[in-house]
């Protein structure tokens, strides 16, 4: 009976050695390098789509820059008051 188990653990030992030691299929290898190359595009395109976020974040502030030149950069909001009679025009309390 020992001398049956290592015969079988020897068998084992060979075929572990084979199977550790076995070449690619080649449909592995074309999944492998389908996959890469599916990695490379997608890398290409976040790449792509990071540079196009920082030009429009650059022009974004180009623009706000731009604008607040044109038009200043402190807004005055609700300066003018409603209820005031206008500039220059008759007044009421004239007569």
């Amino acid at each position: 009976m020992d001398m049956k188990y290592k015969q079988l653990n020897e068998r084992f030992a060979e075929l572990q050695d084979l199977y550790d030691v076995r070449p690619p299929r080649p449909e592995d290898l074309d999944l492998i390098k389908k996959l890469q190359a599916e990695i490379e595009t997608k890398d290409a395109a976040i790449k792509k789509a990071a540079e196009d976020m920082k030009f429009y974040k650059l022009e974004l502030i180009n623009r706000e820059e731009s604008y607040n030149q044109m038009f200043g950069s402190t807004p005055n909001v609700g300066v003018m008051n409603p209820l005031q009679g206008k500039p220059g025009g008759p007044k009421a309390s004239q007569n």
